[in-house]
């Protein structure tokens, strides 16, 4: 499924929420190298703590997340985790996808 025209697709979503396992999170990014999207957690109130490469905290930031495009064991379909997110896409207006 690591198709240039899929990523392009989805690189459309950048920006747009969803609702995935009770939370509301916010597609932040596409990693075409490693087949996932990236999520951040849309949350006013808690934030996690950043650690740096030495392990010493850094900043406080919202949970992120990574989900695979692709499923394991045949990846010409969608992952099972991509299609629960897309069930939640919230839509707060009309666009193309």
């Amino acid at each position: 499924m690591k198709s240039k025209a899929l990523y392009k697709r989805l690189s459309k979503l950048i920006g747009k929420d969803f609702k995935y396992l009770s939370n509301s999170w916010r597609l932040i990014d596409i990693l075409s190298d490693s087949d996932q999207v990236v999520l951040q957690k849309i949350s006013t109130d808690q934030k996690e703590l950043q650690f740096n490469q030495y392990g010493q905290v850094n900043r406080r930031s919202s949970e992120t997340i990574t989900l695979p495009i692709s499923n394991i064991k045949d990846e010409n379909i969608f992952s099972e985790e991509l299609i629960l997110l897309m069930e939640g896409r919230i839509i707060k207006s009309i666009d193309n996808f």
